[in-house]
């Protein structure tokens, strides 16, 4: 019996509507024993300043967290901020006018059931507290709405206070100066109940635009109000948005172009799930332009949206997916760019079986994309930061080196006596699935790998100096634009495959993927335990040529980027079967048969790792009689080509 991984690390954008194609260049995640979530990024320079917090499930502690990360997705500095007797998280964060500076707000619950408050943060460039100012009522709890810096470097406070038990709140802005002292406080008055959305800085004055939702007995139903203010938090003019009913749609957020332009994002509430909508009006809150979509009867969420260098709209959120036949928690990064007149110009989904979701993004200096979030690797299991930047193209750099592809293939059926003597017995097929993956690798259909640039091991020839040898040799000739593979078919244990003569742990063979510098990573192993081993629009109908296949395999393969993908043969509790009547392990001969073109659902000659999963899931549930469930996880791009068909 046996469990099969499949570990992809790499990532392409296919898209019919686009214009510009996103890449995925780096994907990352960053955690520990604790759920850690990103909230908010901001660039500075090169970098990018990030703030979260982690949080602990059995002691509910929370600290606030920020750290600076580089243009590869290395973090240079990790600070927590936390005091005693206090669970905090980093809520918005915001690079000074002078960029010597870094301005956080924290929101602050003290354990001792006192009032919610927010803790205004300077930091320097290296994430030292400078001063820190709390902004509390002593009876009532305030939550951080937004904060700005004004042309005179001064810190402008948005934040909505419960003012009865009937959860109603009320909007109040505070000015705290550079050097963290607070000047005033101001309230926005309104009837009854007024939450605020955000507000931003109209770009080159010392003005504001505040955007809220408000009901009381002058709108009994409701409305969403855009709001005017001056330097001393004075309301100058306000305006209902009444062609905006709140009983159809929750806003979530908005952004604010160099000409006052405001684009809002949220969800559309009219259908039983929601789908994302977003509005461009001017900043006296007419409305430009509409537009509100969703996949079929996939429900989607907006969380955040922003102009990028061309003045088009990045809205980013979450989306529902079916990859999971087992789990209802199947969400997705989300992001998609519209132009100002509501087309769509592409959309991406990024994730795995459980819950990822895009919380923020950043525009970087050339354009690129930062997504900040979260990730889970398992159904209700904990969460890590998860980021991704993505370049579209004609704004990063193409390698103009063909990119290669460099495979380690081994298969062990016969075990040594001393693994004998372990408890590894000889296995059926382990051999075979190997011989049959090499034959299709090197075939037409495959990519017609040529023999210097594949490695193939089988049983006593697969020893455990081998194997690690076969992979350094061969991955130190790889370039970056290249792609990498592994496949291990034969017994494995927790963090280990079991070689012929003795055991190759997964931390070693990380460490020599790692060591190649190349962003493009296929890892398939068929062993118990691996789980452990943390387009273009084609429009032709035509049969291919075996050059013509070749081609669009390695032009496509020149447009991926990295990533991450775990692709399992059955779920943690699962094992996998080998099968006599096939005489090869179910999961390895329905991958084989996938990647042959029985995958390629929607016939447009290239098969993603979408719809190579369905295929395979299905088959193999089939083929073992229920026995087996595929599971895929990890950081990645849905529409990730695996292979082309005739």
């Amino acid at each position: 019996m046996k469990k099969t991984l499949l570990l992809m690390l790499l990532c392409i954008t296919i898209s019919s509507i686009a214009i510009a194609q996103p890449n995925i260049t780096w994907s990352k995640t960053f955690g520990g024993n604790t759920d850690d979530f990103a909230t908010c990024v901001v660039p500075i320079g090169d970098q990018y300043i990030v703030g979260g917090y982690s949080r602990d499930k059995e002691t509910s502690e929370r600290k606030a967290n920020i750290f600076l990360m580089d243009n590869k997705g290395k973090r240079v500095w990790n600070k927590f901020y936390i005091n005693k007797k206090e669970r905090t998280e980093i809520t918005h964060v915001l690079i000074s006018k002078d960029k010597k500076h870094i301005i956080a707000a924290a929101r602050v619950n003290p354990t001792n059931r006192k009032p919610i408050f927010i803790r205004i943060l300077k930091l320097d460039l290296e994430g030292n507290v400078v001063w820190s100012s709390e902004v509390s009522d002593r009876k009532e709890w305030i939550y951080c709405n937004s904060i700005v810096e004004n042309m005179d470097n001064d810190i402008m406070l948005c934040y909505d206070k419960e003012i009865d038990k009937e959860l109603n709140y009320r909007i109040e802005i505070t000015k705290i100066n550079a050097q963290g002292e607070i000047k005033w406080s101001e309230i926005v008055e309104h009837d009854v109940d007024d939450d605020p959305i955000g507000m931003k800085m109209i770009p080159f004055t010392n003005q504001f635009i505040l955007v809220s939702e408000a009901s009381g007995p002058k709108a009994s139903d409701g409305r969403f109000l855009i709001r005017t203010l001056n330097n001393n938090g004075k309301v100058l003019s306000t305006k209902p948005l009444d062609w905006l009913n709140v009983k159809n749609y929750i806003i979530d957020n908005f952004a604010i172009d160099a000409l006052g332009n405001i684009i809002l994002c949220g969800d559309n509430m009219k259908e039983d799930d929601s789908h994302a909508a977003i509005f461009l009006i001017d900043k006296e809150g007419n409305k430009i332009m509409e537009t509100s979509w969703m996949y079929g009867i996939i429900p989607n969420i907006a969380n955040d949206v922003a102009f990028d260098t061309d003045g088009n709209i990045l809205i980013v959120g979450a989306i529902h997916h079916d990859l999971s036949l087992e789990s209802d928690e199947d969400w997705d990064m989300w992001v998609s760019k519209f132009d100002l007149e509501g087309d769509c110009m592409w959309s991406k989904e990024i994730g795995g079986t459980y819950r990822d979701e895009a919380n923020s993004v950043a525009i970087g200096r050339k354009g690129q994309l930062i997504v900040v979030g979260q990730t889970s690797y398992e159904e209700n299991g904990e969460k890590d930061v998860s980021i991704v930047e993505l370049v579209e193209d004609g704004k990063g750099i193409v390698s103009k080196i063909p990119p290669k592809v460099w495979a380690v293939i081994v298969g062990v059926s016969d075990y040594s006596d001393d693994q004998n003597k372990s408890g590894w017995g000889d296995l059926r097929f382990c051999d075979d699935d190997a011989t049959h993956l090499k034959n299709f690798l090197q075939s037409p259909k495959g990519g017609k790998l040529p023999d210097e640039q594949v490695k193939f091991l089988l049983n006593d020839e697969a020893t455990r100096a081998n194997i690690l040898a076969a992979a350094d040799e061969l991955y130190m000739k790889a370039n970056p634009n290249d792609l990498i593979i592994f496949y291990f078919s034969g017994h494995g244990g927790p963090n280990i495959f079991a070689g012929h003569d003795g055991s190759v742990s997964h931390t070693e063979l990380k460490k020599i993927i790692a060591a190649s510098g190349v962003n493009k990573r296929l890892c398939i192993a068929d062993a118990c335990y691996s789980g452990t081993f943390n387009s273009e629009d084609v429009k032709e109908r035509r049969k291919l040529t075996e050059d013509e296949m070749n081609q669009k395999y390695y032009d496509h393969l020149g447009r991926t980027s990295q990533g991450m993908a775990l692709f399992m043969s059955s779920a943690s509790n699962e094992t996998s079967l080998e099968m006599g009547s096939l005489q090869q392990g179910a999961f390895t001969y329905h991958y084989v048969e996938g990647l042959k073109g029985a995958a390629d659902a929607n016939g447009d000659k290239i098969i993603t790792v979408s719809e190579l999963y369905k295929y395979v899931s299905e088959k193999v549930a089939t083929t073992t009689y229920d026995h087996q469930h595929p599971q895929l996880r990890g950081i990645f791009d849905h529409d990730m080509p695996v292979g082309v068909t005739h």
